[in-house]
């Protein structure tokens, strides 16, 4: 069984490790952040070395070291802003109530 996280920062990054302790074995990761003073206190894995490094190469470092055999894909690039030609655009959002 395979797991996808958007997201490694408190929840992301603490899910992550709790799977990775329950035995799953695959993931892919993804946040396009790094580590940051300001938000020290928020993060799993942060140390002072890690301050500005990527998070998902800090967690994925992280989850090795507790899984050897872990099969883990870390995603620290952005999507494209173009869509692709073969997917609509997205309709705008409408409120509730009003047409």
């Amino acid at each position: 069984m395979g797991i996808a996280i958007a997201g490694l920062g408190g929840v992301g990054g603490t899910d992550t490790l709790t799977l990775t302790r329950l035995g799953i074995g695959s993931f892919i990761t993804a946040d396009f952040d790094p580590f940051e003073l300001h938000t020290f206190n928020r993060q799993v894995g942060v140390t002072m070395r890690s301050i500005g490094r990527a998070k998902v190469e800090v967690t994925q470092r992280m989850t090795k070291r507790r899984c050897a055999s872990l099969m883990a894909k870390a995603v620290a690039s952005g999507w494209s802003s173009r869509r692709s030609p073969s997917r609509p655009p997205r309709p705008p959002c409408r409120q509730p109530g009003k047409t």
